[in-house]
């Protein structure tokens, strides 16, 4: 693999890692799956950490299948640390997740799980564009843990078929988010870092967030406002005790629901859809800002109980809304519900408000839920026409200390 390497030509690109500075630690035992040429050992063993380098894409590019081929025995017979009597602080998979499916990954970390615990970190990198290198890259890490991504220019590219973060955290089950840093203004455009840490480390999980390429402005730094949502409130209430299976959160990613959510409900997602969409908008060549498969990209088996989808609908194209309750009711059953803040009245402002769900499950907003546009706030009529499928279950009229009024519904699904 070395020798290919040098014949060709490479095109490398800084990264500068603050979640490696934050992650690797003097003498901690390192783990890299990444390739033997990346000189990754050099800059850890400068920091005094033990290194273990398996070179995995090596093992993938001479991997014979056969009819009698066990991927996990093989995997197994390939790797070394098996045989030393070690805990592993951080394993370093790069874009590796990318080249194994979710049964595989679930091998790899079978074969680590003696070796793993309370405080592991993995470390990977994910590509959010269409196409990946059709092959893992080389990832060489320097002294100060940047790293140079060294892209072999002869490589095909093919589709991107990257696993969402829950497919993961399915499969590797002692392992919660724990950070994700994007990277948008360098060569390898839409390069994100993300670390997933053993659940019973000293360290609080963070939660389920699927991560975007691109931030619009919201108005999260102004004055919260308290808005009365009686009915939202009522149904987390209800379910302090007696949990809901799944709630996702598509409001603001800088302004995490997590804690309150995740005390009534079993499982939390959070996924920024407008921030998804306004980053498609940018980077879009025409007038069609279609949606992008990997949003709200969840695996079958997971389903919504409730969704809170707060003003989104006043920022999205109604092919777009239509296509985002599409993929939502793939993960819907029947009386699943969505949830809406809407203005009565007025005009859609330039940005979504920014909703937190605060003690006892009252709720907070920062921004204005209308504004000074030249674009109508979506009507009861227009939000029941597109949502077939979905009857309105409960409705509240508010109004703001401002005078103006908005309206609280609950679709549920048929």
């Amino acid at each position: 693999m070395n020798s290919q390497l040098t014949s060709m030509q490479i095109e490398p690109s800084l990264e500068q890692s603050s979640l490696l500075q934050q992650l690797i630690s003097p003498g901690d035992v390192i783990l890299e799956l990444g390739s033997f040429s990346s000189s990754t050992t050099k800059a850890l063993l400068s920091r005094r950490c033990r290194c273990y380098v398996e070179d995995l894409p090596e093992f993938l590019d001479e991997m014979q299948v056969h009819d009698d081929f066990d991927f996990e025995e093989s995997l197994r017979q390939h790797m070394s640390i098996t045989d030393d009597d070690v805990k592993i602080d951080v394993v370093l998979t790069w874009d590796l997740f990318h080249y194994l499916d979710l049964v595989e990954i679930k091998d790899l970390f079978k074969i680590l799980g003696p070796k793993i615990g309370p405080g592991t970190i993995i470390h990977s990198t994910r590509y959010t564009g269409r196409d990946i290198p059709e092959r893992p890259q080389l990832f060489k890490l320097s002294n100060d843990l940047s790293y140079q991504v060294i892209e072999k220019k002869s490589d095909k590219r093919i589709a991107n078929h990257s696993h969402t973060t829950i497919d993961l955290l399915t499969e590797l089950m002692h392992f919660n988010l724990n950070d994700t840093l994007t990277h948008s203004d360098t060569v390898n455009r839409g390069l994100v870092e993300y670390s997933l840490i053993y659940s019973e480390s000293r360290q609080k999980p963070k939660p389920v967030r699927r991560i975007c390429n691109e931030t619009i402005p919201l108005a999260t730094q102004q004055l919260a406002e308290s808005i009365k949502l009686p009915n939202l409130t009522k149904y987390l209430s209800s379910h302090s005790e007696d949990k809901v299976g799944c709630i996702i959160d598509c409001g603001d990613s800088g302004n995490s629901n997590y804690d309150l959510l995740s005390s009534c409900s079993n499982f939390v997602l959070e996924e920024d859809v407008s921030a998804t969409l306004a980053w498609q908008k940018k980077v879009s060549l025409n007038k069609d800002y279609s949606i992008d498969e990997q949003l709200l990209n969840y695996r079958a088996s997971v389903n919504f109980d409730l969704v809170l989808m707060w003003d989104l609908v006043n920022y999205c194209e109604p092919e777009q809304f239509a296509h985002i309750v599409d993929k939502l009711r793939n993960h819907m059953s029947k009386n699943s519900l969505l949830h809406f803040v809407l203005p009565h009245t007025g005009n859609k402002p330039s940005s979504p408000a920014s909703f937190n769900i605060a003690e006892h499950f009252n709720v907070k907003f920062s921004g204005v839920l209308s504004g000074s546009g030249n674009q109508d706030v979506i009507s009861t009529g227009q939000l029941v026409r597109l949502l077939p499928g979905f009857r309105v279950l409960a409705y509240y009229f508010g109004t703001q200390e401002n005078g103006q009024n908005y309206q609280e519904y609950f679709f549920q699904y048929l």
